[in-house]
């Protein structure tokens, strides 16, 4: 059964009938949705993805977060649930702790709020394994007053910003004659180098946009 179909079925809103996110992760799960994988999904509401998840992962384990204690509930064979907080460290790093080995997928479809969706991200990301993906859903929400709670900066507006996380420092200075001759230069010379390597530059291989959505893939 193809991913849209598992999504009609168990009533999930990324089906075609609603966001119509299956569109987008069909490409990029397509590929690896027989790999024994080890999937966090941050908000479980119904469990409706997470059915839809584990039936599509047919090889994976599947986990969830969601600050509804009554969610706990939902857990069954390859689906484990725990109850916190999305932006919450201690909660978030006892979570991995029981989880016990590094992430290859982690979706965030918590509160929307874009302060959630940035801290969220900030504190899970390390927690993937290298080539592990980072899907963040419902950005439109940042174009909604009810949900920006007063930030300072919206969420689509901080993963865009990542985009210049990349390409504004050490390996990218089309400036630098050094680089100019020697565009090979690996990001340990860099660092060797004493060039500025940030965090998200050093760990982020790339960053796609689809409508309401964005996919963060770890180096």
């Amino acid at each position: 059964m193809i991913l849209d179909e598992l999504a009609l079925k168990y009533s999930s809103d990324k089906s075609s009938s609603f966001h119509n996110y299956t569109k987008y992760y069909n490409l990029i799960f397509n590929d690896i949705k027989d790999n024994s994988l080890n999937i966090l999904e941050i908000g479980v509401a119904t469990g409706a993805s997470l059915k839809m998840w584990k039936e599509y992962f047919i090889n994976s384990k599947i986990y969830g977060i969601d600050i509804e204690s009554s969610c706990k509930k939902l857990e069954e064979d390859r689906i484990k649930i725990f109850i916190g907080g999305q932006d919450d460290p201690n909660f978030l790093n006892k979570t991995k702790s029981e989880i016990g080995s590094d992430l290859d997928i982690i979706i965030e479809d918590g509160s929307h709020y874009s302060v959630h969706q940035i801290n969220s991200f900030k504190l899970t990301f390390p927690f993937l394994k290298s080539g592990g993906l980072y899907i963040v859903e419902d950005l439109h929400c940042s174009y909604i007053p009810s949900y920006r709670r007063g930030e300072s900066i919206i969420g689509v507006n901080f993963f865009k910003s990542l985009v210049d996380e990349l390409n504004l420092n050490g390996k990218s200075p089309s400036c630098n004659k050094e680089f100019m001759a020697n565009k090979e230069l690996t990001i340990s010379q860099l660092e060797k180098e004493n060039k500025p390597i940030n965090y998200y530059e050093k760990y982020i291989e790339s960053i796609l946009f689809f409508p309401s959505m964005c996919i963060i893939k770890k180096c």
